[in-house]
């Protein structure tokens, strides 16, 4: 998987699914899947922003992957994207998970590259409520196992 940080600079991940996986390497990875244009993505953008940013379950560390710099506004993203959140340029992770629109979400293993839970949600807090499922759910499996 090839993909570019926000100043052009090539980072090949060699995953089929996603670039982030090795971005923060052994952390729980929230990927948001955003968009410089699309009016939902911002709210989550706005979210982002380190004033008014809530933590994730579990810790989880977000990454945003737009669509290849051809496709996105690079000057739109400069203003978006705060300075402390990692942005990866993938439309192959785009194309990879299947996703037709955004704002989408995958919540990725940091140490196996695994996404454990994916989908879409129009607010932060169906964000951390589908991640905090998935978090319970694999904690159920655990203890039924």
């Amino acid at each position: 998987m090839d993909g570019t940080n926000l100043h052009g600079a090539m980072m090949n991940r060699g995953n089929a699914r996603g670039p982030v996986e090795r971005v923060v390497e052994g952390r729980a990875v929230q990927d948001e899947v955003l968009s410089t244009g699309c009016l939902t993505c911002r709210t989550f953008w706005d979210g982002l922003r380190p004033a008014v940013r809530q933590p994730l379950p579990g810790g989880a560390r977000v990454v945003v992957v737009v669509k290849d710099r051809d496709v996105e506004s690079p000057s739109k993203l400069r203003d978006l994207a705060p300075p402390d959140v990692p942005v990866v340029h993938s439309s192959q992770a785009w194309d990879g998970f299947g996703i037709a629109m955004s704002p989408y979400f995958c919540f990725v293993d940091g140490t196996t590259g695994e996404v454990r839970s994916e989908g879409a949600a129009m607010t932060w807090e169906q964000v951390a409520s589908l991640l905090r499922d998935a978090l319970m759910d694999e904690e159920l499996a655990r203890r039924e196992a």
